[in-house]
């Protein structure tokens, strides 16, 4: 049994208990170091997990994490514009289609490191993310 004591360690457990429980077509997790996407990796989930970062030296890194799939993305200030940056790349890179959902992992505040503390289970149609938050 792997032993959780932080948030972060209990968002990526969600995660992966959420995937596995419904029909989620991937984990997504936004990260500035990395640790994000080695945590959810430890916890081999059956999706694909899809790291997100502006970071390019980051990307390198998480590229050689066990079943991570990396995408460089914007810089991101609001938790809308990470789920959006998230439903993109899972649907551009052939994860996810329209009516599919998957799970965004992220932390607040964004850019900095070892906040991972949201997760949020997120219809890939783009205008129901709208609906949902306008901001």
């Amino acid at each position: 049994m792997v032993k959780r004591e932080t948030v972060a360690d209990g968002i990526v457990a969600a995660a992966r208990e959420i995937a596995e429980a419904t029909n989620i077509k991937a984990i997504t997790c936004f990260s500035q170091s990395g640790t994000t996407v080695s945590l959810v990796a430890r916890e081999r989930p059956w999706v694909p997990i899809i790291a997100l970062t502006p970071l390019v030296t980051t990307a390198r890194r998480m590229a050689l994490t066990w079943g991570a799939h990396c995408v460089i993305v914007p810089e991101q200030e609001r938790f809308k514009g990470a789920v959006l940056s998230a439903i993109r790349a899972a649907r551009s890179d052939g994860f996810a289609e329209e009516d599919d959902y998957i799970v965004v992992t992220a932390g607040v505040p964004f850019n900095v490191v070892g906040t991972t503390n949201i997760l949020r289970v997120a219809p890939c149609d783009e205008r129901l993310i709208s609906k949902v938050d306008p901001g």
